[in-house]
């Protein structure tokens, strides 16, 4: 995977060999209280800093000690997990790295930022897939009614105050004057 050379790369991470993230690094990364999502966050912003200093050149968003490419990085990834504190007693991985991509779908279209946005920043080239990744829960259907209840009791009320304004231009009233 190769990341973006521009200035606006949000975060790129480095998991080689030897080269974890959060080695040496443990105030940067906060608490273990903070969210998994900040912890993340934080080891991802530390491992850009370090890519950037030490391989400015290097095209990847995973790299190793040397600024090669890694291919796969899976014990690299457990290694990252376990430096942000992201494991269960057993030493294992709480965090699928692919959940990551799904959660900045959800949080980005839950912040209001529009579809055709998310799916640019997310590299979503279909609606089909897209949709896939922006799943809808129970809280997302209960959000929708009640912000239904809300549209239809205003729009209730508008029409109401607009009925009795008619009314009252019927009347030969002034508007306003009642």
């Amino acid at each position: 995977m190769r990341r973006d050379p521009g200035p606006s790369v949000a975060a790129s991470g480095s998991c080689g060999p030897g080269g974890t993230a959060g080695a040496g690094h443990d105030e940067e990364l906060g608490s273990t209280g903070d969210s998994p999502g900040t912890r993340v966050v934080r080891l991802l912003a530390i491992q850009r800093q370090r890519r950037d200093q030490e391989w400015p050149a290097c095209p990847w968003v995973f790299f190793d000690d040397e600024g090669e490419q890694v291919l796969d990085f899976r014990s690299e990834w457990r290694r990252a997990c376990a430096a942000a504190g992201l494991v269960d007693p057993e030493g294992e991985p709480t965090v699928i790295f692919h959940d990551l991509r799904r959660s900045g779908v959800r949080n980005l279209v839950r912040a209001g930022v529009p579809e055709a946005v998310a799916m640019r920043i997310s590299g979503h080239k279909t609606r089909s897939i897209f949709d896939r990744y922006n799943i809808v829960n129970d809280a997302d259907l209960k959000d929708a009614a009640r912000k239904l209840a809300e549209y239809t009791t205003d729009r209730q009320k508008r029409d109401q105050d607009a009925a009795k304004n008619r009314t009252i231009v019927a009347q030969g009233h002034p508007q306003g004057l009642q």
